[in-house]
Order: C-alpha cells, then structure tokens, then sequence
C-alpha cells in the first residue's frame, strides 16, 4: 500500500515521482512525477488497483546520477549541493 511521500517509479514508462495523496475514501492515488519523457512534471490520479504499477524506490538502488536528476527536476538545489560535494 502507498502513502504520501512515498517516492515511486511507474514500471511501464519509468517516470518517478513522489505521492502527493491517498483518498482514505475511495482508495484513489494521486502521484506527482518529476521525471518524465515529455521533461516536465505530471499529475497523475489513479484508481487502488493501478497501485500495482508502481514500484517504491526504497524497493530497488539506482546510479547517484539518477538522484541528482531528480534533484534537478524537483529544483531542490539544496539535495542537488549536498549530492554534488
């Protein structure tokens, strides 16, 4: 089950982002991608069921180079410092 905050990748297209809600109610997630292939963040609300397409990133490691382009798509220039030093 995903919570907020929760960092994700979609298997199928391979975007990540992070949750930005779950709907207590009908279960719906709504997730925030900041690396997409059209280079620009996308809203995406889903139903319970297509949670299944998402993987969390603590589930998998991936390059350093990897975090410094999402700290660059998030504009988080403090993260991007602290992994560039």
């Amino acid at each position: 089950m995903l919570k907020v905050n929760d960092w994700v990748q979609n298997r199928s297209s391979g975007n990540s982002g992070f949750v930005i809600g779950v709907s207590m109610l009908t279960g719906k997630v709504t997730v925030e991608f900041t690396s997409t292939l059209v280079g620009k963040p996308i809203r995406f609300t889903g139903q319970p069921s297509e949670q299944k397409n998402f993987i969390k990133l603590h589930d998998f490691t991936f390059p350093s180079n990897d975090l410094i382009d999402l700290a660059l798509d998030t504009k988080d220039y403090d993260w991007f410092k602290k992994l560039t030093e």
